[in-house]
């Protein structure tokens, strides 16, 4: 399911970024049917996903998850675990979150492949803000602080993602106007404007990471 809903929305999202990218070129920069390129190349795309997402929720499968999490909820499978209180069961498993969260990004320097390497770290971040949102109830301050320091942190890495999927995109398109005798400067222009935002995100990443991983932030994990 989360690759059918990734079909449905990254066409979305891909679209809407390049419409800010052309939007900020000056008007009278923009040369040829950029913009009619842009449309055509996502509307077939918007319609795949969105034809997928629908066949994915009518599917027998999905039908299936939402009656076993019908009975997890009416008659829950409790462990020993749950006898025990909250204060001594829960932070610490917010902490394997974060343990894994700062193993993935230690992993990044050496990855073969970086931008994947961010996008396993983004998602273990994600993981972690909706974790800490649960505690919020509890643990109120401390759960929404690091929560909130997990969403920008995972915001940050998804801009990110979002442009390394632009700029795969852009580049097809850039070849598909020269192909049609198109002007391709405008093309190149988004390119790299795409390429220049994705290297001021790669240089603040740092400083995000550090106000992510202060250590008053999970003091409270034990």
């Amino acid at each position: 399911m989360s690759g059918v809903l990734g079909e449905a929305r990254d066409p979305h999202v891909a679209r809407e970024r390049l419409r800010m990218l052309l939007m900020s070129e000056p008007e009278d920069e923009v040369a040829g049917p950029v913009q009619r390129r842009l449309d055509a190349t996502y509307a077939a795309r918007l319609a795949a996903g969105e034809e997928a997402l629908v066949e994915a929720l009518a599917s027998p499968r999905h039908l299936a998850l939402l009656e076993q999490l019908d009975r997890l909820v009416a008659d829950p499978p409790w462990t020993g675990v749950a006898k025990r209180s909250a204060g001594e069961v829960l932070p610490p498993l917010l902490g394997h979150d974060w343990a894994r969260l700062e193993a993935r990004m230690a992993a990044v320097p050496d990855a073969e492949d970086r931008d994947e390497a961010l996008h396993d770290a983004r998602k273990a971040a994600k993981r972690l803000r909706y974790a800490a949102e649960t505690l919020r109830p509890a643990w109120a301050a401390d759960a929404r602080r690091l929560g909130d320091a997990a969403r920008r942190f995972s915001d940050h890495l998804g801009e990110r993602q979002d442009l390394v999927l632009v700029r795969s995109d852009l580049a097809a398109m850039a070849d598909a106007a020269e192909a049609a005798g198109e002007p391709s400067r405008t093309w190149g222009a988004l390119l790299g404007r795409a390429d220049e935002r994705r290297q001021q995100l790669d240089l603040a990443l740092e400083r995000r990471w550090r106000q992510t991983a202060r250590p008053e932030l999970r003091a409270w994990l034990g």
